[in-house]
């Protein structure tokens, strides 16, 4: 083989292999990015309100809830802005239902939620007392922290350890 022909040989196989190398990376950058709900810290989520309206979020947050309300909330950013959890309907619901469960209809619990955050067309919830509302359509990993009505601020600083930070 004459050095022109190795060289034409090494040209194409290097600008096959950049080719494949490219469109394999291309398939992976679009299965990570199409269908994937972004986790968001939920300080962030109610700070920048703006940015995550009408998306559709995940959040790691505390549940407060009774009779009278039903808030999402985390101690680190305490009073900045309510948000209502307003759970879809079983047609709608995407995940397992035994999480869902698990959340006492008095008390505290803390949870992974997912669902369409809302801030720009409220007040939402009950007697529209809400600035922010998620559409919850999925929730995980429930664990009861609390089986009081009283504001988590006021409950025993090992409680209040155990709720979002």
């Amino acid at each position: 083989m004459t050095r022109r022909l190795q060289q034409r040989a090494v040209f194409s196989l290097l600008t096959a292999a950049i080719a494949l190398i490219a469109s394999c990376s291309t398939r992976v950058a679009k299965s990570t990015s199409v269908g994937l709900t972004p986790t968001v810290n939920f300080c962030d989520l109610i700070n920048n309100p703006a940015r995550y309206d009408g998306k559709n979020v995940v959040v790691r947050a505390s549940l407060r809830s009774s009779f009278e309300y039903s808030e999402l909330f985390c101690l680190a950013c305490p009073g900045r802005g309510s948000t209502w959890p307003d759970f879809v309907g079983d047609d709608e619901w995407k995940g397992p239902r035994r999480d869902l469960r698990r959340i006492p209809s008095v008390g505290i619990s803390n949870g992974t939620f997912s669902g369409i955050f809302e801030s720009s067309k409220g007040p939402y919830g009950h007697m529209n007392l809400y600035q922010f509302r998620l559409v919850v359509d999925s929730v995980s990993g429930v664990s009861i922290v609390s089986r009081s009505e009283a504001p988590p601020l006021s409950l025993p600083n090992e409680i209040q350890q155990k709720m979002c930070h």
